[in-house]
């Protein structure tokens, strides 16, 4: 398990132990729109606009499959949008 130096005040109810099933749908597939609505909600409601900007640009800095970059891609979108900014030209 690769550790990212989260150090989670609880265990967020995740054995880190258990290892994850993969289906083969996973790569094929991008978080639903509602999906992404909650977790800009989530992320706006928990931290500062500017610490959701560092969140985002850092998640922007990870590589991943097409699935996970439209995701990223859909969240930064939804947070701009929730908090009124212009979209970002760059995506």
């Amino acid at each position: 398990m690769v550790s990212m130096g989260i150090k989670p005040s609880t265990n967020w109810g995740i054995n880190p132990n258990t290892q994850l099933q993969y289906t083969g749908m996973e790569s094929k597939m991008s978080a639903s729109n509602q999906t992404v609505k909650a977790l800009a909600e989530v992320i706006l409601r928990h931290v500062s606009r500017d610490t959701a900007d560092k969140i985002v640009s850092d998640l922007l800095e990870i590589p991943g499959n097409k699935s996970f970059r439209d995701t990223i891609t859909m969240l930064v979108r939804e947070l701009q949008t929730q908090s009124g900014d212009e979209p970002r030209k760059d995506l």
